[in-house]
């Protein structure tokens, strides 16, 4: 230690250790350690003192050769007696030196010099992630060692071309302790809404007014269990200020009360009901802790309601969403929609509409249907699309006899180079960036809009114009017909346009068959008034005989999976028409005996597509969600880039069971 001491007095150093001290002194000024700043000042004030006095005597000629030896001394004395543990390692990872502080807060009092800063420390500290911290740029934060919490400062010191690190320990354990008690004291606003009540009661003020009452009953219980304050401010819709010290406790238990809610209901009614809740979980100011709740809020019932949504400054958590949505019975929204739309393509010089990637009908009829919005409005309007898409070929022979539609169809290239600052984006039949046909073309303009019935999949950085995600409606070609309903005059729309529509609603419902509601048979009613014919759309779904030959494969490839699960995987060299084929092979494995949903992988390229349906039991987007996809409660699906088979049903079956568990 001496010796390493002694080290300081050469002449060669003394410029760069005066300059490392003065380092020391200004970042300790800025710590809120008051300690470390005088140990700093005072080490610089010494280290001057004894060069100053060094050098006067190297001009006399006249050096005590006891100097070095007592500016050593000076120097272990005043770090010995240090209320602040110190220690000294070298580039070995060993312990050189460490003071009297530093050993009390061993209690098991052994001896560590020589010894491994790994064992001593349990592999907390090293040279190696102390040497990150080189010239004094960083500090080592929440450091445990001995149980306790510490923030290390280290200081390199180069001896006779060894190096070693001189380590100050700040014991922060009384800050940590207090940042956890404010964050645990930290006031957190919910906002909870009653998603499903008015669609469920119908006309029956008693039964209305004794079910809401129920929910406001099981909310009031809630908040008195976790200490918060409930206020209803407008019907069945709440506000609620908690402490954050609860909010583990509600992420742990899955935030039961939503269980809860639909156990009481169901037994009362027959039907259950459910609420949605938005939580801000940031440290804030109230506006903007309001803010973020209602954008959660809003998250979660454009998911389809029946969960929890809570959103912190840097993730989104998600928790519920298990009962299936039910069909809204109002066209009031989309009344508003209607018109705020108009407005916005009333103001763009032009319009590019666009759907999925691999559009099907219900995509490309939606997209037809907005079109044709824009056309009635004067509007220069574009589709964006694949012209290598199947589906696509078949939809421009059927608007071949449609003027208006003979340069309406672009490729994402030429979409880019339409784009202006006054164009206006509007997406149908999907909200997943990832699967949009031109992620680029949605990242570049100025002005966007959202038509979806799939629930919402993620948040967007970029700002959306409207956002009109509904996931009760069948498909998006219902949602546009209803907009289409409420702007254009009676017989706007082509013969074809309508059935193309008209198409997007059989494909979706399965031939009305399934997820159709009185909105649905609504919008078929307009089609049908505007002209569709449902023999001629039905015309689009006939399979050739090599399509029929991959389903029968597909199909007779099934394995059954706890009982209730139907899965189906083809290795075979596939192509992006085949994704067809296994989609219909998944519709049809829900007619088996006992299968309650299905599941189609196949590989293309590198990457295995997962086609999912359900018959209404088990929500087929919750599964497919955990791995990355997405769609709707009996729809979804998901796609798996540079993964084998195997892999992919290993990750498949695992998200089964986790849903399995969950729902039990």
């Amino acid at each position: 230690m001496k010796k390493l001491l002694n080290s300081i007095k050469d002449k060669r150093n003394v410029f760069a250790a005066i300059a490392v001290l003065l380092s020391l002194i200004i970042i300790s000024s800025f710590s809120e350690n008051n300690t470390l700043f005088i140990v700093s000042t005072l080490m610089t004030l010494i280290y001057i003192v004894y060069t100053i006095a060094i050098t006067l005597f190297e001009l006399n000629g006249k050096i005590p050769e006891s100097s070095g030896s007592l500016l050593s001394n000076l120097t272990v004395d005043f770090f010995m007696k240090l209320d602040m543990p110190v220690l000294i390692i070298n580039d070995e990872n060993m312990i050189i030196w460490y003071n009297k502080a530093f050993g009390q807060y061993d209690s098991d009092r052994k001896i560590l010099y020589g010894k491994s800063i790994n064992t001593a420390t349990d592999n907390e500290l090293s040279f190696e992630k102390v040497a990150k911290n080189k010239n004094n740029t960083n500090m080592l934060t929440n450091i445990s060692v001995f149980g306790i919490s510490f923030e290390i400062r280290a200081y390199q010191i180069i001896s006779k071309g060894k190096n070693y690190y001189l380590t100050i320990w700040y014991d922060n354990s009384k800050l940590i302790w207090t940042q956890k008690a404010f964050e645990a004291s930290n006031p957190l606003i919910a906002y909870i809404v009653v998603d499903n009540l008015s669609e469920i009661i119908q006309n029956i003020q008693e039964d209305y007014r004794t079910a809401s009452a129920n929910v406001a009953r099981v909310l009031n219980e809630w908040a008195v269990s976790i200490g918060a304050i409930l206020k209803e401010y407008e019907r069945d819709k709440f506000i609620m200020l908690f402490s954050q010290k609860y909010l583990e406790t509600m992420i742990n238990n899955k935030f039961e009360v939503l269980d809860k809610i639909k156990e009481q209901t169901e037994t009362q009614l027959g039907i259950p009901l459910t609420v949605t809740i938005g939580i801000s979980n940031i440290i804030g100011s109230f506006s903007e802790k309001e803010n973020i709740a209602r954008q959660a809020l809003e998250y979660g019932l454009q998911r389809g309601g029946d969960q929890a949504v809570v959103k912190s400054q840097n993730d989104t958590q998600i928790f519920g969403g298990k009962t299936r949505t039910v069909q809204k019975r109002t066209k009031i929204r989309s009344r508003i929609i209607a018109h705020d739309l108009i407005a916005l393509i009333n103001s763009s010089s032009n319009v590019l509409i666009m759907g999925h990637k691999y559009a099907d009908y219900d995509s490309l009829g939606a997209a037809v249907g907005i079109s044709r919005l824009c056309l009635q409005n004067g509007k220069v309007v574009n589709i964006i699309s694949n012209s290598n898409d199947i589906n696509l070929k078949q939809t421009q022979q059927k608007l071949d006899k449609v003027i208006a539609y003979h340069n309406i169809f672009v490729d994402k290239i030429t979409g880019q180079d339409l784009i202006n600052s006054d164009t206006l984006l509007i997406i149908v039949d999907v909200n997943n960036r990832n699967l949009f046909e031109s992620f680029e073309v949605f990242d570049n303009v100025r002005h966007r809009v959202i038509i979806d019935h799939h629930r919402k999949t993620e948040e967007y950085n970029q700002p959306i114009d409207i956002t009109y995600i509904e996931p009760s409606a069948s498909s998006a070609s219902e949602l546009v017909c209803e907009i289409l309903e409420q702007v254009l005059p009676a017989n706007s729309l082509e013969k074809e346009e309508a059935e193309l529509l008209f198409a997007g609603l059989m494909l979706d419902t399965k031939q009305f068959s399934r997820n159709s509601g009185i909105r649905t048979f609504g919008a078929a009613v307009f089609l049908r008034g505007e002209g569709a014919n449902p023999t001629d759309a039905q015309m689009l779904f006939k399979t050739n005989s090599t399509d029929f030959i991959k389903q029968a494969k597909f199909e007779s490839n099934t394995i059954i999976y706890r009982n209730i699960f139907a899965i189906s995987a083809i290795n075979d060299e596939l192509t992006e028409e085949d994704k067809i084929a296994a989609a219909k092979a998944a519709d049809r494995m829900l007619s088996m005996d006992g299968v309650l949903a299905s599941f189609v992988l196949c590989q293309i390229g590198n990457v295995i597509n997962i086609s999912a349906r359900s018959s209404g039991t088990i929500n087929v987007q919750l599964i497919l969600e955990n791995i990355g996809g997405g769609g709707r409660y009996d729809v979804a699906g998901a796609q798996l880039e540079s993964m084998d088979m195997e892999k992919a049903l290993v990750l498949l079956k695992e998200s089964i069971d986790k849903y399995s568990e969950r729902k039990t």
